[in-house]
C-alpha cells in the first residue's frame, strides 16, 4: 500500500505564529498556557450513551480551534480563541465558524473571536 503523507514543514501559518507569540506573552502575564490547533472534540463532549452520539461527534471531530487559554498550573479550560483572519471571510469558512460558534455556545466554554492578540487580553 502506497502512503503519500509528507512532513509539514510548520505547525502555524506565518499570521498564527505571530498571533500566537503575542499571545502566549499576554497569558504567561495572567498565569496561563497557550495551546494552539486543539480538536473541538477535545474541548466538548456528547454522552457515549447519547443515541445520535456518532452523528454529532462527527460533526465535530475533524474541526479546531485555533487557541486554548489553559490556566497553567491546572491546566483547566480558561477560554477558547479563533483567529479571524482573511480566510474567514469564504462563504465556506463562515458557514463552519457559523456551526462552531453554535457548539461553543452551547457547552458554556468562554470563546473569543479576535484578529489581534490584545483583543483577548480585553477581553479578560
Amino acid at each position: 500500500m502506497y502512503y503519500p503523507y509528507l512532513k509539514q514543514s510548520s505547525f502555524l501559518s506565518p499570521t498564527e505564529l505571530e498571533f500566537y507569540k503575542k499571545l502566549k506573552i499576554l497569558a504567561e502575564e495572567k498565569g496561563m498556557v497557550v495551546f494552539a490547533k486543539v480538536r473541538l472534540a477535545d474541548l466538548v463532549w456528547i454522552p457515549n450513551n447519547y443515541k445520535l452520539f456518532k452523528f454529532f461527534f462527527n460533526t465535530i471531530k475533524a474541526k479546531q480551534i485555533d487557541f486554548v487559554l489553559c490556566d497553567a498550573e491546572t491546566l483547566e479550560i480558561k477560554s477558547l480563541v479563533e483567529l479571524d483572519d482573511k480566510t474567514h471571510d469564504m462563504p465556506e469558512r463562515q458557514s463552519r465558524d457559523r456551526f462552531v460558534n453554535k457548539v461553543i455556545k452551547k457547552s458554556g466554554h468562554q470563546f473569543i473571536r479576535c484578529s489581534a492578540p490584545e483583543h483577548v487580553c480585553a477581553q479578560f
